[in-house]
């Protein structure tokens, strides 16, 4: 497992610990007006558990692993259904199926704009003036593209 992969897994575990910690609260804090309330109740479900799976999708090897944005949504879910049976033995708490369907959501709606909209963005990269490999910096796929010392669009014509 790559030092990236390590980060990923440390961080999935630290946040995973946080949804525990938000879990094992008798009463959270209330907005002022009951809808207000339930609708940041319920954004912050989907988005605890969309952040979770893009730990789990980033901890499983990302795009170089084959499943692994399946994987990474099944371990949210898990750990939702977990989550909710957790919350079943704290007082003042009741466990719902309906946050778990919500988890469920947000961790996919993550690893769909992580995996399909950012994806997506892809840019080709430009050659390093110095090098020839791509700068960092630029989108891409980490490797030169066009050959140094030619033009851009494959003309084959020396630049001189």
């Amino acid at each position: 497992m790559t030092g990236r992969r390590w980060a990923f897994a440390a961080g999935a575990l630290a946040w995973m610990g946080l949804i525990f910690f938000f879990s094992a609260q008798p009463d959270l804090p209330h907005a002022p007006q009951p809808w207000l309330d339930t609708a940041f109740k319920k954004a912050g479900h989907a988005l605890l558990y969309g952040v979770l799976a893009y730990l789990y999708w980033g901890a499983l090897g990302g795009n170089g692993v084959r499943g692994a944005r399946l994987l990474a949504w099944g371990l949210a879910v898990l750990y939702a259904v977990t989550d909710e049976i957790h919350q079943s033995f704290v007082p003042g708490r009741t466990p719902a199926a309906t946050d778990v369907v919500i988890d469920g959501v947000g961790a996919a709606v993550a690893l769909f704009w992580r995996n399909g909209v950012c994806g997506a963005a892809k840019l080709p990269r430009k050659p390093h003036p110095l090098s020839g490999q791509d700068d960092p910096g630029e989108g891409g796929n980490g490797r030169a593209e066009r050959a140094v010392g030619h033009r851009p669009g494959g003309t084959g014509e020396a630049i001189g």
